[in-house]
């Protein structure tokens, strides 16, 4: 298998704290994420903060079976890379974010159909030309993409 599922999260976002463990009928925001975009072509992990703040999450995680990964706090470029570090180059991934719920793996697999065919280095479904509502983000691509990035950079911020 050379597709990833990864849903990033964490709980201290500033606008509305603890949003991806928001309730809807009796579900939290990151399990319906997750269970939306799971499918059998592509592993799935969380990406989350290691700090404390974020316990609650893993634990949530821990309670729905969902696989999770710990990592930096600030530098969330750098939490990918350790969670893909037993990834091959040629892996594809795809990044959602957990408070997400729209993209369903319907989405992911025409998408994913896309990318393997055109072979771009991303591909992403907000452009205005995609037809999708704002907020209804996928992005695809290949995990050395990811690394010659994190190779190229200093910046935490990217």
């Amino acid at each position: 298998m050379n597709n990833i599922i990864i849903l990033q999260a964490r709980l201290n976002s500033k606008r509305l704290p603890k949003k991806v463990l928001m309730e809807i009928n009796g579900h939290p925001l990151i399990v319906i994420a997750a269970r939306r975009v799971k499918m059998s072509e592509a592993s799935l992990l969380v990406v989350i903060p290691k700090s404390k703040s974020n316990d609650e999450l893993a634990k949530k995680l821990e309670l729905f079976k969902i696989s999770y990964f710990r990592g930096e706090e600030k530098n969330v470029l750098k939490r990918f890379i350790n969670a893909t570090k037993n990834f091959q180059n040629d892996t594809n991934i795809i990044r959602l974010t957990s408070d997400n719920i729209f993209p369903d793996k319907n989405l992911i697999r025409e998408m994913l159909n896309y990318f393997n065919k055109k072979k771009p280095d991303l591909l992403t479904s907000t452009h205005i030309d995609s037809g999708l509502p704002y907020g209804c983000s996928v992005e695809i691509f290949k995990l050395k993409l990811l690394r010659k990035v994190n190779n190229e950079t200093k910046d935490p911020q990217d």
